[in-house]
């Protein structure tokens, strides 16, 4: 489980814990980002429990409760 206490990660997981998420674009962007900031643990993390529909991406609440 990320750590929700850096302001970041936290910011994030919220974008993400939503029924809409976000578009392809910015969740390419967002990811590309990471990699550029060395982020990989949450990256990683991310591509494991990301879900995608129709364009959207997004994480099941579930998901953050481990």
């Amino acid at each position: 489980m990320p750590d929700r206490d850096d302001p970041l990660t936290d910011f994030i997981l919220s974008a993400l814990d939503d029924d809409e998420g976000i578009n392809e674009e910015a969740y390419g962007k967002m990811m590309y980002t990471l990699a550029l900031m060395d982020m990989m643990d949450l990256r990683r993390w991310l591509d494991i429990n990301v879900e995608a529909q129709d364009g959207r991406f997004f994480i099941h609440s579930s998901a953050l409760e481990a």
